[in-house]
């Protein structure tokens, strides 16, 4: 009763509209803020360390804004994976979404067509996580190969596809993002990376109030007809 519920209420072009608006804003908003707020801030600042602190952060949201361009091809294919299979790819099968139903309750060939809408819905937010979480792991993975003091200059080898030279730098990079990944190399591991993929794409943990109303859903299924989405604290419609 509720998937059928719940993917009737999706039904609607605009609320796809809606969540792929709010991904979009929330993904290239949320680095530029940083990056201006560092810049301005650290103009109105007289402390060193923390002058440093802010232009840090912003050379950071810059990393990550370059990051959301640097693996479209790999976002696309994991993308359409999720759509395929009715699942998350990034966050691991059965990772949080915005609908708290239990996956496929509805059986067989009218079952997958009921569950169009929520397909749709939940292959926009594997793009917006992909994207997000590997510019975060990007990002973390020039700052530690920056911490420690890693070459631009410096060539240890040679890219089999592209048969272009690998630095010291980028070596160190790829080795960083490959250590916080699954062993099939599509889940990511690092707890700041998953934080802000789910932050940015609003299916983070709810804590205190909403949490005890998410539980009180879950542990009540026949709520959901009232309370549809306890995660999403915007409405879809």
């Amino acid at each position: 009763l509720n998937e059928v519920w719940i993917n009737a209420l999706l039904s609607s072009p605009k609320t796809h509209l809606i969540n792929m608006t709010s991904n979009v804003i929330n993904t290239f908003i949320r680095p530029l803020e940083v990056g201006l707020g560092s810049r301005l801030g650290s103009k109105l600042m007289e402390n060193p360390a923390k002058i440093a602190a802010m232009r840090a952060q912003g050379r950071e949201a810059v990393t990550v804004f370059a990051g959301l361009f640097r693996y479209l091809d790999d976002v696309m294919t994991y993308t359409k994976l999720a759509f395929k299979n009715e699942d998350t790819v990034i966050s691991g099968r059965g990772g949080r979404t915005k609908i708290d139903t239990p996956a496929k309750a509805v059986g067989g060939k009218l079952g997958a067509v009921i569950r169009t809408p929520t397909r749709f819905l939940n292959a926009e937010d594997e793009f917006f996580k992909q994207i997000n979480g590997r510019a975060k792991l990007y990002q973390l993975a020039v700052k530690d190969a920056i911490e420690q003091g890693k070459s631009i200059d410096t060539v240890v080898g040679t890219n089999i596809r592209t048969r272009k030279a690998i630095t010291e730098f980028e070596a160190h990079v790829a080795n960083f993002e490959r250590r916080w990944m699954d062993e099939s190399n599509t889940v990511i591991t690092h707890p700041d990376a998953m934080k802000y993929m789910e932050e940015a794409t609003f299916t983070q943990n709810l804590h205190g109030i909403s949490k005890n109303i998410q539980d009180l859903v879950n542990k009540y299924p026949i709520l959901k007809q009232a309370m549809p989405f306890v995660r999403t604290p915007f409405n879809l419609f």
